[in-house]
Formats: structure tokens, sequence, C-alpha cells
């Protein structure tokens, strides 16, 4: 399924820093909006240079976990029971 890389999302009480997204905020084409899970070392390879790209700067004194991303980045995702299994870059022509 389509959909949107919109943020990365760090952990309570520490926002993503720059050159580490561990998990993504992504809206699918659907309308749903889904955090993954921690990405894998392959997805990290693919997806972390394109996404510290993009993440805008957080704004002085702001406590949001999620660095929002600006431009978004189209990516592919695949799931299972309502849960992110693969997300990556679309294929080269789509």
């Amino acid at each position: 399924m389509r959909g949107w890389v919109v943020g990365a999302v760090g952990e309570p009480g520490k926002p993503c820093r720059p050159g580490e997204p561990g998990r993504l905020l992504v809206v699918l084409v659907d309308g749903r909006r889904l955090v993954t899970r921690e990405l894998s070392g392959q997805e990290r390879a693919e997806l972390g240079s394109p996404v510290a790209g993009r993440l805008r700067k957080p704004h002085p004194g702001a406590r949001s976990m999620v660095r929002w991303l600006r431009p978004v980045l189209a990516v592919v995702v695949e799931l299972e029971a309502g849960q992110v299994r693969r997300i990556a870059l679309p294929a080269t022509g789509d």
C-alpha cells in the first residue's frame, strides 16, 4: 500500500534526534495513520538519509515527540494484521 512518511517519532520525553529516525509516522492513501515499529537495519539504511534530510528543526521549547518532515516522503508499506510489516521507498518508475 502506498503512503507518505510525515514525521519521525522519538520516545516519551525524547524527541527524535537528527539522523536517527527510529520509528516513523506514516499516512496511508486510505487515510489511516500508523507509527512503524523500530526500523530494521535494512530499512534504516534505505530510509535514514532521505528522512533525516527532510526533518524540520524542532521549535525552541517544543516538547513534541514527533519531528515533522518537509516535504513528505513517498513510501510503500506492507501491512500484517494492521501493523507495519515492511516499509520501503517506491521502486523507480512507480
